[in-house]
């Protein structure tokens, strides 16, 4: 009876051993595979930083047909967004060209002016300050401060 329990302690002590070294196997192959598997996120989140750092305009389209619908559209919201801020820069120009001008009119004025400011403008700062941003419907220019030429009376600005 004590060769037989001897064998089967033996037994056991293999058995354990190996399932051991099987299960380290295991653990090291899904490991593995979870390092290779994750490569192609590795390579989009790289991508996406160069993108935002600046080095590259869009995102590599060049990966696993899991991700790369998902690059397709980054790539078109990158084009929307950059589209979008363009036109943002081009409505900016005009309002600052737009802005410019009033200014230098009135700057050139109050240069010319031999008297206090308030009262060779007295109606400026209420005029521009109840003005919409879609719609001039007051009147621009005050005719008793010498201005020769006048705005139209209503005029539509272009809609953002």
């Amino acid at each position: 009876m004590s060769g037989l329990m001897e064998q089967i302690s033996t037994f056991a002590g293999q058995v354990a051993l190996t399932f051991s070294v099987f299960g380290i196997g295991l653990i090291g192959a899904v490991l593995l595979q979870v390092w290779i598997g994750t490569r192609p996120l590795k390579r989009l989140r790289a991508s996406f930083a160069a993108v935002r750092r600046g080095d590259a305009e869009k995102i590599d389209e060049n990966l696993p047909s899991e991700l790369a619908p998902l690059a397709l559209e980054l790539n078109a919201l990158i084009a929307s967004n950059k589209e979008t801020v363009e036109r943002a820069r081009g409505h900016v120009g005009n309002l600052a060209r737009g802005l410019k001008t009033p200014l230098s009119v009135i700057t050139n004025e109050a240069r010319a002016a031999h008297g206090p400011l308030p009262t060779r403008f007295p109606n400026r700062p209420r005029s521009c300050a109840c003005r919409s941003s879609t719609t001039w419907n007051a009147p621009a220019w005050p005719r008793s401060a010498g201005w020769s030429a006048s705005p139209p009376k209503s005029r539509r600005l272009p809609r953002a």
